[in-house]
């Protein structure tokens, strides 16, 4: 009787501590796929928001350079670059809205201020790109003298901007996801890595 009752034991304690450790397991890889989407959804934000930042950051530069030489000739600049300066802000300008637009909706650290920050930088490009428009087509001496360097100042700065929303980016968690077992970390860095600014 005994014996009977000290196996019965031994066999309901043995299977209360596989039900407890199945448990657990199920409860960690939940909480693991748990983790793996929410992951999974940063990397789709923080994709589209390096799309619209190289974008916008390759025509800025082009922007940033024939602008400059329009506004610091004696004379008018030439179609061909007036045509150019055009091409470059019709792509930068939209893709920089877009930009913010997309970071809004991303999770990292200071977002906000990184917002506020973009936000301010974009009004203002968009208001010196309008007044330097006005001044390709007037003698030099009739320019405001400052533009050109005032252009050349915030576009430099908005070219550091993907840089900080790198370092906002981080830290980045590493979790592995599927078979293949690699880590989320390696594929934040693959989206995020673009030539240095300037």
């Amino acid at each position: 009787m005994f014996r009977r009752v000290s196996a019965n034991f031994l066999l309901q304690s043995v299977i209360a501590v596989v039900g407890v450790a199945l448990v657990a397991a199920l409860a960690t890889g939940a909480f693991d796929a748990w983790r793996a989407v929410g992951t999974a959804s940063r990397l789709q934000g923080l994709a589209e928001v390096a799309g619209h930042a190289f974008r916008a950051m390759h025509n800025l530069r082009i922007d940033r350079s024939f602008t400059v030489r329009a506004l610091v000739l004696d004379g008018i600049a030439d179609a061909a670059a007036l045509r150019q300066i055009a091409s470059s802000r019709e792509a930068e300008l939209p893709a920089l809205a877009s930009t913010i637009a997309a970071l809004r909706t991303v999770d990292i650290a200071n977002r906000d201020a990184v917002v506020a920050e973009l936000d301010k930088a974009n009004q203002a490009l968009n208001a010196l790109a309008k007044e330097s428009a006005a001044e390709f087509n007037i003698p030099k001496a009739q320019r405001r003298a400052t533009l050109p360097k005032e252009y050349e100042t915030l576009c430099t700065d908005l070219l550091g901007a993907p840089d900080r929303l790198s370092n906002a980016a981080r830290p980045f968690p590493t979790i592995r996801i599927g078979r293949c077992g690699r880590p989320t970390q390696h594929a934040y860095e693959t989206l995020t890595s673009r030539p240095r600014s300037g």
